[in-house]
């Protein structure tokens, strides 16, 4: 009894565990695919390439890799102003929520847009 229930915990904690591991991308497949991942959180791993601190409340921080799709390999992640503790030239891991087509006014259009991110190096 306690060899089948100790089986079951382990099968329970093995599926937790999957559901909190969180993809990783590469930049041209968030295009590719970024209805299917909208409002899931996903990360990328490349260089820090431009930041826009305190805009709408928000920085924003420019992250590319070497997707070889042109225009498609760089995405902007948002997070809390001075958040971020990044530099232009980091490598960096970037995780946040995907959300496809944001329109935020102003001429302001994005396919992909990856909100409330954190960082690591």
């Amino acid at each position: 009894m306690k060899f089948k229930f100790l089986i079951g915990f382990l099968a329970l904690l093995i599926s937790s565990i999957s559901l909190m591991a969180v993809d990783t991308y590469k930049i041209e497949d968030l295009y590719a695919k970024n209805t299917m991942l909208d409002g899931k959180i996903i990360s990328v791993k490349g260089k820090v390439v431009k930041i826009s601190s305190a805009i709408m409340g928000k920085d924003w921080i420019h992250v590319q890799d070497d997707s070889k799709t042109p225009k498609k390999n760089k995405v902007i992640f948002t997070s809390k102003i001075g958040s971020a503790n990044v530099t232009i030239g980091d490598t960096v891991t970037a995780k946040g929520t995907l959300k496809a087509k944001v329109d935020i006014g102003a001429g302001y259009f994005y396919d992909v847009l990856v909100e409330d991110s954190t960082f690591t190096k």
